[in-house]
């Protein structure tokens, strides 16, 4: 086995660990599977395809129980030799930016959008913490 496959994990594996179970409201109680936390990769340029693998190679989710989130990194073509990359949250878009084919300023490119990936999905679980709070439910009395 080569070296390199050997430090990646089983796809099996991290696969595993995003799967939530979720009961079906079905006969017979069944149990169906989610996808809780999903990368999607929709570039198509080798300096796209690069912006991706230091993305995820980067990457971790803030918590374990964490809100289900799907990003999706996409590119769109724009001047001569430039395209812009941009990273969705649950269709919601986050960051965008344009691609440069030197190495160095696309892994500070990859950087910054981690860290604006990063605050969006602590800012959103804030948001909803606060949201069923203690403080704003009630007891339907007037």
């Amino acid at each position: 086995m080569h070296p390199l496959c050997a430090q990646q994990p089983d796809s099996a594996a991290v696969m595993e660990d995003t799967l939530i179970p979720v009961e079906k409201s079905t006969e017979g109680n069944q149990l169906e599977l989610e996808i809780g936390q999903l990368i999607i990769d929709n570039t198509f340029s080798k300096v796209g395809n690069d912006f991706q693998q230091l993305f995820n190679t980067a990457w971790s989710w803030p918590a374990q129980n964490a809100e289900q989130f799907i990003i999706t990194i996409s590119e769109r073509p724009s001047f001569v030799n430039s395209t812009l990359v941009e990273i969705s949250i649950n269709d919601l878009k986050v960051y965008e930016s344009f691609l440069q084919p030197r190495y160095d300023i696309l892994e500070e490119t990859v950087a910054q959008a981690i860290d604006i990936t990063l605050q969006y999905i602590l800012n959103y679980e804030e948001v909803v913490k606060e949201l069923s709070g203690d403080d704003l439910s009630g007891s339907g009395i007037y």
